[in-house]
């Protein structure tokens, strides 16, 4: 694992594709394995930066059993999307390591029909995290 001045930077490390599982698009991108419930619940989602918090699709809210009122607005790529705000403890797996638990704000919406992702406010500034190209790594640890 990595190291930070002598303590642990991160924690686990999970391997990720560098292109989408689908095939929609080839453009490369981050996804990474995340869950929720314990870990029983699974799905790939796109790390994205630039997205205000998680989006999960109709179908990753229905199984979390998220209501999707459309409280809250998100402007996206697609114009703007009505839904509504949770918060959830979303995994992000381990291929080494441990696995962590953040607690994630979720934008859930049934008119999604983009990727599932992880987002940068609600999610990944609640953890360190670093990606190594070479070994297509996505490195996470606790703050």
């Amino acid at each position: 694992m990595l190291r930070l001045c002598g303590a642990p930077f991160c924690t686990g490390v999970s391997y990720y594709l560098d292109h989408e599982p689908l095939g929609r698009s080839d453009e490369a991108r981050i996804w990474v394995r995340v869950g929720a419930s314990a870990g029983t619940l699974r799905w790939l989602a796109l790390v994205d930066t630039g997205a205000p918090w998680c989006i999960v699709d109709g179908m990753i809210a229905d199984a979390l059993r998220l209501t999707t009122h459309e409280d809250a607005g998100l402007e996206t790529r697609f114009g703007l999307l009505r839904g509504e705000l949770h918060r959830v403890p979303v995994m992000l797996f381990a291929d080494e390591g441990e696995p962590l638990i953040i607690d994630a704000t979720v934008f859930a919406s049934a008119r999604w029909t983009g990727p599932n992702v992880i987002g940068y406010h609600g999610f990944l500034e609640r953890l360190r995290f670093a990606v190594d190209p070479g070994a297509r790594g996505f490195y996470f640890g606790k703050l």
